[in-house]
Formats: C-alpha cells, sequence, structure tokens
C-alpha cells in the first residue's frame, strides 16, 4: 500500500513537530520518504499491508502527533490518498549524503 500525506502549515512550525516524532520503527513499513513544501510537507510511505497502515493511523500515529502538538501546528487536516501499488522498481540505494536529514 501506498500512502501520501501533505501536511500543510507554517515549515517552520510543522517540520520540526515532523522532526520530533519522524517514523518511529516498524517492520511492516518499507518506505518512508518526507520532502519540505512551501505549505507544509509532504510524506510518502510504502507499506507491507492496509492493515498494518491502518493500524499505523489509527493506534501508533495520534499519540506520537499528541505528544508533540501537531494538530495544533497545522493549518488544515492532513490530506491523504492511500493507493494500492501497481509495481515498485528500486535500482540502487540513494548515497549516504542524499539519506540525512536537511
Amino acid at each position: 500500500m501506498l500512502i501520501e500525506a501533505h501536511i500543510s502549515g507554517d515549515l517552520a512550525t510543522v517540520l520540526p513537530g515532523y522532526d520530533q516524532t519522524a517514523a518511529p520503527i516498524d517492520e511492516s513499513r518499507l518506505l518512508h520518504i518526507c520532502a519540505p513544501a512551501d505549505d507544509g510537507f509532504t510524506v510518502i510511505e510504502v507499506w507491507e499491508s492496509e492493515e498494518a497502515l491502518q493500524r499505523f493511523l489509527e493506534v501508533e500515529l495520534p499519540p506520537i502527533w499528541e505528544s508533540v502538538g501537531m494538530a495544533d501546528r497545522m493549518s488544515a487536516p492532513p490530506r491523504v490518498t492511500i493507493r494500492q501499488i501497481h509495481h515498485v522498481a528500486i535500482y540502487r540505494q540513494p548515497s549516504a549524503a542524499s539519506a540525512t536529514t536537511v
């Protein structure tokens, strides 16, 4: 399963909240990408199953975000799209320089 979530808000406010709570390890999560945008940031993840993704969204993520007040940092609720994956191709691992936090 692929999830794309856009978190709206002042980047100087929402991104530090993300950094404080960034993606705890979950064996069902196969890929996690966070990219800043002009009006917040976008997270793209790939999960092994819809059940694992739903468990994370409904049970695990809310207390994590609550701990840093993400609802107060966002200017609107997250825009979330969940899709079935048709094909994945990973051609190489990113270099260490491109995989670091900016």
